[in-house]
């Protein structure tokens, strides 16, 4: 190696030590300011279980700051029918406040609260039973499918069709006949004699619930059970 040569190489050394990469390395995680979760569901309607991104089913720690965005989750797949399931939340924030069973959305956001357990505010890991839970209720269908997707359309100031779904007042549409009066709008344990499933699985081209709605598929899987389970209000 010439002189020239020489000099050059040391030049880009220099620079490239006196650069700085920009990088953010984390920093570990301090495990003694956690705390592990543990809760016993039997779950029911298990195959309302969100399999897709747009919906979750999780047990999520919240902070006292906000119950929409959870600190830490942990995604439900899947489920035995009326049989114990039992959810491990590790490595969780002593600044969590509160547990939850929720459905969120793609982002990860709560769109249905199903259970919420209060946490002790000691640093003691924690175990709950939190008994039975039907995936399948009303309160759920409202949360999840008519707000997130109808009431846009079908509220006290836009009755789209005559037609109310928000939540104080969206259970009338349970053995309400329709306005050409061939079915019920909703009719307990028959899902095929329910028009609102025909109006909400009409694929025709240019439809408006099936082409320009934020309807996923889970919520008509969720709509057919509790239609099937007999449309209780719960």
């Amino acid at each position: 190696m010439n002189y020239k040569h020489l000099i050059f190489f040391l030049s880009i050394l220099i620079v490239f030590l006196g650069c700085d990469s920009g990088d953010i390395y984390p920093e570990e995680e301090d495990l003694t300011n956690s705390r592990l979760i543990s809760a016993r569901f039997i779950l029911k309607n298990t195959n309302t279980i969100p399999v897709d991104k747009e919906r979750k089913l999780a047990f999520a720690a919240f902070s006292e700051e906000s119950h929409i965005k959870p600190i830490r989750m942990v995604r439900i797949s899947e489920a035995e029918e009326d049989r114990e399931i039992n959810i491990k939340l590790t490595k969780t924030s002593l600044s969590a406040t509160s547990v939850a069973l929720v459905i969120t959305n793609q982002s990860s956001d709560v769109i249905c609260n199903l259970y919420t357990q209060i946490l002790p505010s000691d640093d003691k890991d924690f175990e709950f039973d939190g008994g039975f839970i039907d995936l399948a209720s009303f309160h759920r269908l409202q949360s999840q499918l008519f707000n997130q997707s109808c009431i846009t359309c079908h509220s006290k100031t836009n009755m789209s069709g005559r037609l109310n779904l928000e939540s104080d007042v969206s259970y009338a549409i349970v053995n309400k006949l329709s306005k050409a009066g061939d079915k019920m709008l909703v009719e307990p344990g028959y899902v095929s004699r329910s028009l609102i499933v025909d109006k909400l699985t009409d694929y025709t081209i240019g439809t408006f619930h099936t082409t320009l709605s934020s309807m996923k598929e889970e919520d008509i899987i969720l709509l057919r059970s509790w239609i099937e389970n007999g449309a209780r209000n719960n």
